[in-house]
């Protein structure tokens, strides 16, 4: 057997490599601290917690590839919020999945052939049925406008109200009904401003990515916007999928604004569409040698807020709290770390590294503050 005849049979299990990775990820972040600690694992949580992280993996990769389908499943299983959703609130991470999972694949439906598009739009209304019981109106609000308005810029407006697609769609979503009478959802009144924190705390360590993201958009493709919306169908898959999840974001945002809620009925599902547009910034930067300076400085931005914030936790464990515990001192070594490394690494341009870096630094930030947080 030639070298590339083996090259050949190992590219048949990328796939399952990358969902080893993945699921071994979910493992470390969702199983293991509760086997530590000696507590029953929370099945259901961490069951629909590696499906909507293979979700995102499997989108990604039917849209773009399979490396920015495992770069943006990775950002999204080590966000704070959806690790912290995974340990404790599966009633919160099941409504997230099911939501999220009736936006992608109604809006899946703009990129997959015409054979297989009424199985997702049935798929659509099934889940949609599902957050619908589970969160009561907002759980239906979330499918239904996230599908109508990021629908807007593809122009097919019309294939929602397609007989094929729809009457078996209701009826799908009516019999999801039937099995189990909604759920009373109490709206607890909060500033949106609470909402909007929130969302930056969850989307730890990513989020000045994110907002570095926005930065280089409106600096250079701000003035695009319009040709986006008008030539929709003109534009490369990768970008048309950009395009959904950016409005797809955009009405989550504006449903919380509306609702006043801080609940996770709006702040996980907003980590997937976050996810997949922080995956292709980092994309772009590991494989095309773009957004370099953009990443670099939200890196080491981050880095200085660590090592400030490591200052006063030593300074209150010393000085002010008494507690009788070392894990402050071993989260402020990690963080210390942490910007150590990364500075390195983008002193030495190695972008790789440097995702992994994030990405390890996630993980055991992550299982230090749910530990100190069990003590």
């Amino acid at each position: 057997m030639n070298k590339y005849q083996f090259l050949k049979r190992i590219n048949k299990f990328k796939d399952a490599i990358a969902i080893t990775v993945l699921l071994s990820v979910c493992y470390f972040l969702y199983c293991l601290p509760s086997v530590i600690k000696g507590i029953s694992v929370n099945i259901p949580a961490v069951i629909t917690s590696a499906y909507g992280v293979l979700l995102t993996y499997f989108l990604g990769r039917k849209i773009a590839s399979k490396k920015y389908g495992i770069i943006s499943a990775l950002i999204l299983s080590s966000c704070l919020e959806f690790v912290f959703a995974a340990n404790y609130s599966a009633f919160d991470m099941l409504f997230a999945v099911c939501a999220v999972s009736a936006v992608y694949a109604g809006l899946y439906t703009l990129f997959c052939s015409y054979g297989h598009r009424r199985f997702f739009w049935w798929s659509a209304y099934i889940f949609a049925g599902c957050a619908f019981v589970l969160k009561g109106l907002p759980g239906l609000l979330i499918p239904v406008l996230g599908i109508l308005i990021s629908y807007i810029p593809s122009g097919k407006i019309k294939n929602l109200l397609n007989p094929l697609y729809f009457i078996p769609g209701v009826l799908l979503f009516l019999a999801v009904l039937f099995l189990k009478q909604p759920l009373d959802t109490g709206f607890h009144i909060q500033l949106y401003s609470k909402f909007l924190i929130a969302f930056l705390l969850g989307f730890i360590p990513w989020v000045f990515s994110f907002l570095a993201q926005i930065f280089v958009y409106l600096k250079k493709r701000a003035k695009d916007t319009r040709m986006y919306f008008e030539k929709f169908s003109e534009l490369q898959p990768i970008k048309q999928f950009m395009l959904v999840n950016t409005v797809f974001l955009f009405v989550i945002l504006c449903l919380s604004f509306f609702f006043k809620t801080l609940s996770g009925t709006y702040l996980l599902p907003a980590m997937f569409p976050a996810s997949m547009l922080v995956g292709k910034f980092w994309f772009d930067y590991i494989f095309k040698d773009e957004n370099e300076r953009a990443v670099n400085m939200s890196t080491l931005i981050l880095n200085f807020i660590l090592v400030a914030a490591a200052g006063l936790i030593l300074l209150f464990y010393e000085f002010v709290i008494n507690i009788n515990s070392k894990i402050p001192v071993i989260a402020v070594i990690i963080m210390m770390l942490y910007a150590l490394i990364t500075s390195m690494v983008i002193f030495k341009d190695k972008k790789l590294l440097h995702f992994l870096s994030v990405i390890s630094f996630s993980v055991l930030l992550s299982i230090i503050l749910m530990k100190f947080l069990q003590f």
